[in-house]
C-alpha cells in the first residue's frame, strides 16, 4: 500500500550546493508524524533548558556549522548544535542533558540545535545537503506570527508557533525571517526519510565528507577549480573518514 512518504527519487548528496528539482513535499503535517509528539509535548522544558543555559553563560551565540548559508548580517543566526549529521558536539550536549535526553528517544535523528534568528534579520535562500531528512522546527519563543517571522520553501509560506512543529524537506530551496525586535528561538531537528531509513551511518558520514570538503574549499579557493575525477574520489576518501569516526564514537 502507497503512503504519502513513498518516492521513486535517488539518493542525493550535493558536495557542492546544487539545485534540487526533486518531488519531495514542501512541507509536512505534524499529524503523520506521532512519534514526535514527545518532543512537542515537552517544549517547555526545552525551552526552560536554554532560558537557563542564557542565565548562566549569556545568549546563544555564534555558530557550529562550517558551511553557513548568506546571511542579512553577520550575527543574524546564532546557533548551538546537538549533532550535526551524527556528529555529537558533547560539550553542548552537557548544557542541555533533558532536551538532549528526549531527541535522543526519536528514531531516526540524525541532527539537532537550538537556532536563534536576530531582530530584524534573514537567512538567504539555499538548498538543503540531501534529500534523505525531513527537518523539524518546534517553536519556543517566536516573537510574532507570519508575515513578520517565517519560513519559506519552495513556493510555499509558513510562520511558526510555540510549541507546534513546522516540517518540511530541507533539500528544496529555502529562507527563513524575522522581521521583529525580538530573538526567535526554535529547537531543529533532523529525522531519516522513511526510504532510507537504516542507511544514517552512511548518509551522514557521506554528508559530512562534503561539508568537510566545502569548508577546505573556502579556506583554499584553488580546490574549487578541482576536476570531478579528482573531487569525487577525494569526497569519498573523507566519507570514509566521518563513516568509520562515526562508528567508532556511536557503534
Amino acid at each position: 500500500m502507497k503512503t504519502k512518504f513513498d518516492t521513486n527519487e535517488d539518493l542525493l548528496i550535493h558536495i557542492r550546493e546544487s539545485k534540487y528539482e526533486g518531488s519531495l513535499p514542501y512541507f509536512y503535517d505534524q499529524k503523520d508524524f506521532p512519534e514526535l509528539s514527545l518532543i512537542k509535548d515537552n517544549w517547555p522544558l526545552i525551552l526552560e533548558e536554554v532560558r537557563n543555559y542564557e542565565k548562566r553563560c549569556g545568549d546563544i551565540t555564534g555558530m557550529n556549522t562550517y558551511t553557513p548559508p548568506d546571511l542579512s548580517s553577520d550575527n543574524a543566526w546564532n546557533n548551538m548544535y546537538f549533532d550535526n549529521y551524527m556528529w555529537r558536539f558533547h560539550t553542548n550536549r552537557k548544557h542541555f542533558p533533558k532536551t538532549c535526553q528526549l531527541l535522543d528517544q526519536i528514531p531516526g535523528c540524525t541532527h539537532s540545535g537550538i537556532s536563534v534568528l536576530s531582530p530584524y534579520s534573514a537567512i538567504a535562500g539555499h538548498y538543503g545537503d540531501t534529500n534523505a531528512v525531513i527537518r523539524c522546527h518546534l517553536g519556543l519563543h517566536i516573537p510574532a506570527p507570519f508575515p513578520d517571522c517565517g519560513i519559506q520553501v519552495g513556493s510555499e509560506k509558513q510562520g511558526w508557533a510555540n510549541g507546534e512543529l513546522t516540517i518540511f524537506t530541507e533539500a528544496h530551496y529555502h529562507t527563513t525571517w524575522n522581521q521583529t525586535p525580538e530573538r526567535r528561538y526554535l529547537l531543529i531537528f533532523d529525522i531519516i526519510h522513511p526510504k532510507w531509513k537504516g542507511q544514517e551511518h552512511k548518509i551522514c558520514s557521506r554528508v559530512l565528507g562534503a561539508q568537510t570538503y566545502v569548508f577546505f574549499e573556502n579556506k583554499i579557493p584553488i580546490l574549487k577549480k578541482l576536476p570531478d575525477s579528482i573531487l569525487h574520489p577525494f569526497h569519498r576518501l573523507l566519507s570514509l573518514l566521518w563513516y568509520i569516526y562515526l562508528y567508532l564514537s556511536r557503534g
